[in-house]
């Protein structure tokens, strides 16, 4: 990266030799807005500028790269978490500065898809919502939204990482002012270069994807990926990412699988139950036995929804991570449940999440979207 680009982007995001980048080590996450990680063989606690899950992202030992406000600041918090390592590739975190960078990559020409627009003014009301800019191009105003994505695996990128109806009703509304004759469109700034594909993550919001699916047609849709290096400066090119919308119409469906983390007596079991129609009826008869079982309690639950039945392949998954498959369902009314016992838990076990994104983001998937070209 030539240096006047580097340095407008660490004046973007605030790296200067006041507040330097650090090396640090996950610990624990005890609220949204706070991390506990070591940094130089101390325990610290860090401001952590982003509210999404990230379970895949934030476990016992991954590699932070933090900001240090310095010892004088008046801040809660010294530190800053400004980015992750994860599967080989740096993370940027930050989302209050996310749109600074999406900002600044519109005005210098770098996202291909607006390369002739520049941003007028940000934080923009219309009706119900605020959007994130107004732009002016070739065939006039733009009110572009742009949503932040860390959630990449196996070439595949995803959004959003929890349920959003904020996020389902933006692309309403921005959907609604095409139709009406005005011009919007929506951007997916995905943090992870190894993204070749977005698609909704229809695992984790069903609906959010279903308005997705529809709004093909409607709304124009935009995802690039970014190169963060360790230094937090970015690749000289934004890679334009592929949405695939022959898969998405198919692999949008609300049948599959899904993973049930419980918890009793000091242990905890992994369940995987198949299920078609609607999940949510699903998930009432889970909770409902799990009442009924009394010292054990639904802990976490992970929907894995596909078009084909992978229950096989999964289960196949399950088996060489936990080893000996105990039948015997607690989740009363829905299709068969297969049930697996561990003494640690898994959801910050790394492997475990490995398996989760292996499973919502597989090769295979990858491999449709490619074919479906």
């Amino acid at each position: 990266m030539n240096m006047p680009t580097a340095v407008a982007i660490h004046n973007l995001i605030g790296i200067n030799q006041h507040t330097p980048i650090i090396p640090g080590v996950f610990r624990s996450r005890p609220n949204r807005f706070l991390v506990r990680c070591a940094i130089y063989g101390r325990e610290i606690d860090a401001f952590m500028p982003n509210p999404g899950r990230m379970g895949e992202i934030l476990l016992p030992g991954a590699k932070l790269i933090l900001m240090d406000h310095g010892r004088s600041i008046r801040r809660k918090t010294r530190y800053t978490v400004m980015a992750a390592h994860v599967r080989g590739q740096v993370v940027f975190l930050h989302t209050h500065k996310s749109n600074l960078v999406a900002r600044w990559l519109v005005d210098t020409g770098r996202i291909p898809a607006l390369a002739d627009y520049r941003v007028v003014r940000a934080e923009v009301p219309h009706g119900r919502s605020r959007f994130d800019f107004l732009l002016d191009g070739p065939e006039g105003p733009l009110l572009l939204e742009v949503k932040s994505c860390t959630l990449v695996a196996n070439g595949l990128a995803m959004f959003p990482d929890a349920v959003t109806k904020r996020g389902r009703r933006h692309m309403i509304e921005l959907a609604a002012i095409n139709a009406q004759g005005h011009r919007a469109a929506i951007l997916f700034l995905i943090h992870n270069a190894s993204a070749g594909y977005f698609l909704p993550d229809y695992h984790t919001d069903i609906n959010f994807a279903e308005t997705f699916k529809n709004i093909e047609t409607i709304l124009p849709v935009y995802a690039v990926a970014i190169d963060w290096r360790l230094d937090l400066t970015i690749g000289e090119h934004v890679e334009t990412v592929t949405i695939p919308w022959d898969v998405i119409r198919r692999e949008v469906v609300d049948k599959g699988n899904v993973i049930i983390l419980g918890e009793k007596t000091g242990s905890f079991t992994v369940s995987l139950t198949d299920y078609s129609g609607a999940l949510s009826d699903c998930l009432r008869r889970i909770e409902t036995a799990a009442r009924k079982a009394g010292s054990y309690s639904v802990k976490m639950i992970f929907p894995v929804r596909s078009s084909k039945d992978q229950t096989a392949t999964m289960l196949h998954a399950l088996e060489a991570l936990y080893g000996q498959l105990h039948y015997g369902s607690i989740h009363e009314g829905c299709l068969k449940t297969y049930i697996f016992n561990t003494r640690d838990d898994p959801a910050r076990q790394r492997a475990y999440q490995d398996l989760i994104l292996d499973f919502r983001m597989s090769p295979s998937l990858l491999d449709s979207c490619t074919t479906d070209r």
